[in-house]
């Protein structure tokens, strides 16, 4: 029931005049997106259900403007940036970004049908957030986003909400404990925090519950955004959360730099979120070079030269590691493996730090009393766990079966180590480097023990202190003092460092160790060396000379190169290796009969990875950047300090939207080169909508009308009151030239329009069977319970959503199927004319005839 009303029209509605984006019928009403048009509610948006609301067609003044040539050229400026046309990007002229060809191509892959799922996976620091951001902003400009939900690690959340308020001036929420809490406090009647805003922001850790997940899993979306979206796949219950997630939306978007980080089974399922046998996933992969940036870095190894009392307790702790790594063949043990990782790795950034954990390992195999096997529960998603820190439930597993000779090592283990916590290199080392570096420095380290002892060592007015237990408010003041320069030194965890964008202030990197993880290298050093870096990047590796760190440095690098050389060839044979690879690679020993170079079980079959494909749309790229970059001189015009987007260009076109045509006047010398005489130069707005009247495309048609009679004016006036006639009268001449172009307009908006409509029509149609195909699987496994009914009373939930989607999804179908005719929203309204007249005072030639 869509009533009088077409997408394009003016309205008015609640005081204001607004014009219509979107309209959606329903059941005797109508859904009508509106965007301001007025002086008081310019680009608002919002969204009004007629009839009940008072919404009535705005009347059009008839008599056109005169404006003077200087202003119609400012309108003209702000008409032809406002459409860009069919086919072009509608929302990166407008953007708060640099125009990078190589940052266009995944929304243009996005607009023109040819993906609606990407995997963007270029290298650290070229911009993926700005890409998936523009994603965004351009589905939301063809009215094609309601809801919108980014999935992302704790820390990121406020950035991407930072992000894209800045960048592209859309509002995100992000969606935790506090606002649930808050939301329920303000509505009388019980209202999903999801449907509250266009773009929802979450961590993935607070999504995953259970109590969340139902409620987010029952929502449609039409994009969803996963960020670092590796780990998210790798993890199961992340996992889970992100497949369910995926099969509700209609476009998937998945940022990762690292997107194979050795485990072929994380790849293929990673490949596969959100896969409804609708196509490969489409993957762009571009590395610093290709991106057209170059790679101006240097990295160092600082050799450091253990003390006496490191070598004995790393000596120490390679003998208890080959026991334990001889025995744990024949009865193997994924936690007694684990606790050997967490203090070979430990033994590696600071004495303090092992000793720590062998005493806590001590505790816990000593301690009969104490449940090891109970891991603590975390009430609250605001903070972060940073790697190594994590593992109580693993230091508590016997990794020997004679649990006195396994004490024996540990108490010889606590001994070296807290002698060698007396006096540490590294830490000496560190001291030294800083000393010498006059510049704002990033200390990065695995281990929050490790972070406090270095902390400690230095003066409190020269450090902030970054780790993953620290509140949003915490790390944000961090963050701040960093930047703002009150803090020299920066100290990271590699939980609290991801999404740092640290390049404006920082070019120096210490890694203090070295993870065992070579893209999680890559990711620290990424924190500087990123888009908007001037200088050359540097960064320096701690290394402890005559210990297993300079073997695993180079098995990174040569594994690192493997696993690269194997994503882009699309093989799974090559990955980097585990962390039980290391630590054989520590210890320099080798399992009988591991002749698959130590990789754990889990890595050792093939498993098939769902198809993908790359996509390079270079030259379109490059000429689309090239198309935004003229609209942006455009929109500057006579001033270039003028930027898009400033009060002057919205008041123009806020003037355009409610005002009669405007009327200017322009002598033909300068225009000789485009009219062949006197004439009118007319711009008309044409809209072409679907059959059920949704917007599709908005272009400019110009079209130029010669009047041999405004040779023979002598006057502006007596030029405008020509034009003014002939606007009224429409000249049967006029008509065919009019049709022509509205024509070529709609064959234009069509070839645009038709892909991405037979791609969204499929990818709804598998939706839609997905949900049905999950809700009858549900339904077959319920058991009543004997004294309870939760479970009948769940699968009564069930198949009320099942009726929700149903009917759902043949709305949506229904509308799309509509949507396949496309026709023009009524005749094309002038928006600019231009009277093109013969010399002021003066007889034109051809005066007294006719044309």
């Amino acid at each position: 029931m869509p009533g009088p009303f077409v997408a394009g029209g003016r309205v008015r509605a609640r005081g204001d005049e607004w014009r219509i984006v979107d309209l959606a019928p329903g059941d005797g009403c109508c859904a009508l997106t509106l965007v301001g048009a007025g002086a008081r509610n310019w680009r608002r948006r919002r969204v009004l259900l007629w009839p009940f609301d008072r919404v009535v067609p705005a009347a059009s003044p008839q008599r056109p403007r005169t404006v003077r040539f200087g202003r119609w050229l400012d309108g003209l400026r702000a008409l032809v940036v406002a459409t860009p046309g069919a086919g072009h990007l509608r929302a990166a002229a407008s953007a708060d970004i640099s125009l990078l060809p190589y940052q266009l191509e995944p929304a243009l892959a996005v607009v023109r049908g040819q993906a609606c799922r990407l995997l963007l996976a270029d290298a650290v620091g070229l911009g993926k957030t700005i890409q998936a951001g523009l994603i965004l902003a351009e589905l939301r400009a063809r009215g094609e986003l309601q809801h919108a939900l980014v999935l992302t690690p704790v820390g990121l959340r406020d950035q991407w909400v930072d992000e894209l308020a800045r960048r592209f001036a859309i509002p995100a929420t992000v969606v935790d404990r506090h606002f649930v809490r808050d939301t329920r406090a303000t509505f009388a009647t019980p209202v999903s925090p999801w449907a509250l805003g266009v773009v929802s922001v979450a961590s993935c850790d607070y999504a995953k519950r259970p109590e969340v997940l139902a409620g987010l899993a029952a929502h449609w979306w039409d994009l969803l955004i996963v960020d670092e979206a590796h780990a998210a796949a790798a993890a199961a219950e992340r996992g889970r959360l992100i497949a369910r997630v995926a099969a509700r939306s209609r476009h998937v978007v998945l940022l990762s730099a690292t997107p194979h980080a050795g485990d072929p089974a994380a790849f293929s399922r990673l490949c596969g979120t959100g896969g409804l046998d609708d196509g490969p996933i489409v993957i762009f992969r571009r590395s610093r070079r290709e991106a057209g940036l170059g790679a101006d870095r240097r990295v160092a190894r600082l050799a450091v030269a253990p003390t006496t009392a490191e070598r004995w307790m790393h000596t120490v702790l390679a003998r208890y590691t080959r026991a334990v790594w001889t025995a744990a063949w024949r009865t193997p043990r994924a936690e007694a493996w684990l606790a050997l990782v967490v203090l070979n790795k430990r033994a590696l950034s600071s004495a303090a730090s092992l000793h720590a954990s062998v005493e806590r390992r001590l505790q816990l195999l000593t301690d009969a009393a104490g449940d090891w096997r109970q891991p603590g529960f975390q009430f609250d998603e605001d903070g972060e766990v940073d790697a190594g820190d994590e593992a109580p439930l693993a230091l508590g597993v016997p990794a020997l079966a004679d649990g006195a000779r396994e004490r024996e090592y540990l108490q010889a283990l606590a001994a070296a180590a807290a002698r060698a916590a007396r006096h540490e290199s590294k830490l000496d080392a560190l001291l030294r480097l800083l000393r010498r570096v006059h510049e704002p420095v990033l200390v990065f380290t695995e281990f929050r023990d490790t972070l406090a002892r270095v902390a400690s060592a230095l003066p409190p007015d020269r450090v902030a202190v970054l780790h993953g237990a620290l509140a949003r408010h915490e790390r944000r003041a961090a963050e701040r003092a960093f930047t703002s320069g009150d803090r020299q030194i920066l100290l990271a965890t590699d939980a609290a460092g991801e999404g740092l964008n640290l390049q404006a202030r920082c070019r120096f990197v210490v890694n203090l160790e070295l993870p065992w993880n070579p893209h999680r290298l890559e990711q620290r050093i990424g924190r500087v060396d990123r888009l908007g870096q001037s200088r050359r990047v540097h960064a320096v590796h701690l290394v402890a000379r005559g210990t297993g760190e300079a073997r695993v440095l180079a098995r990174l690098a040569w594994k690192l190169e493997r696993a690269r050389v194997a994503l882009d060839a699309d093989e799974q044979t090559s990955a980097t290796p585990s962390e039980r690879d290391l630590l054989g690679t520590m210890v320099g020993a080798r399992a009988p009969g591991d002749h698959l170079d130590g990789l754990p079980d889990a890595h050792r079959g093939s498993e098939e990875t769902p198809p993908t494909m790359r996509l390079s749309l270079q030259r379109d790229a490059a000429d689309e950047a090239r198309h935004q970059e003229a609209l942006r001189r455009i929109a500057a015009g006579r001033v270039p300090a003028a930027a898009l987007g400033t009060a002057t260009l919205a008041r123009h076109l806020a003037a355009l939207d409610r005002q009669a045509p405007w009327l200017g006047t322009a002598k033909r010398g300068p225009l000789n080169g485009l009219t062949g005489g006197p004439g009118l130069i007319v711009l008309f707005r044409g809209r072409v909508v679907t059959s059920g009247g949704r917007a599709a495309d908005t272009g400019l048609l110009p079209v130029f009308y010669r009047v041999p009679a405004l040779a023979c004016v002598r006057s502006r006036r007596e030029a405008r009151a020509i034009a003014e006639a002939l606007l009224r009268g429409q000249p049967p001449e006029l008509a065919p030239l009019l049709e022509t172009v509205q024509a070529a307009h709609l064959r234009s908006a069509g070839d645009a329009w038709r892909p991405r409509l037979a791609l969204a029509a499929r990818r709804e149609r598998l939706m839609a069977a997905h949900a049905e195909a999950m809700a009858e699987l549900a339904g077959r496994l319920v058991q009543q319970g004997l004294f309870d009914r939760r479970a009948v009373r769940a699968a009564m939930q069930q198949a009320q959503q099942q009726l929700s989607d149903r009917e759902s999804a043949a709305s949506r179908l229904a509308a799309l199927d509509a949507a396949a005719a496309l026709v023009a929203a009524g005749p094309p309204e002038p928006v600019l004319v231009l009277i093109v007249s013969g010399t002021s005072g003066a007889t034109g030639a051809g005066c007294g005839t006719n044309g």
